[in-house]
């Protein structure tokens, strides 16, 4: 029998799948960089004001380990454990990620930031439908 999953805890699938790949694709698609990195000494390597040289290891923390994937797979693994012990998710929750997906995929279309209104709405939606059931 296949235990059925609800729609919050089907939010957090979907931000730790997201989470994963963008880490994983990431890092493929700059594996060069990270290279370098480790080669030339990884302490302090990053700067927030990066000279022409600097700019392909800036741009490559800030696309890997500096962007909001491994946030987003820490808040699905949060919301997976929390549903499967029957606590509530917030809607709000939802809410915030749905709308500050809605702002960053409207600046940057071609973008991730849809994985935030999916995860946000599948919150919003479960924690409805929670609601809704008799106590």
């Amino acid at each position: 029998m296949v235990k059925s999953v609800g729609l919050t805890a089907a939010g957090g699938w979907v931000a730790i799948v997201g989470g994963v790949i963008h880490l994983v694709l990431t890092s493929v698609a700059r594996a060069d960089v990270w290279r370098d990195v480790v080669s030339a000494g990884w302490w302090n390597t990053v700067t927030l004001r990066p000279d022409a040289d600097e700019l392909r290891v800036a741009e490559a923390f800030w696309l890997n380990l500096g962007s909001f994937a491994v946030p987003l797979l820490t808040l699905g693994i949060l919301v997976v454990f929390a549903t499967r012990r029957g606590h509530r998710v917030p809607g709000v929750l939802g809410w915030i990620l749905a709308a500050w997906g809605v702002v960053c995929a409207s600046l940057l279309p071609v973008s991730g930031a849809w994985l935030f209104i999916v995860v946000g709405v599948l919150f919003v939606a479960g924690d409805r439908v929670r609601a809704l059931r008799p106590a």
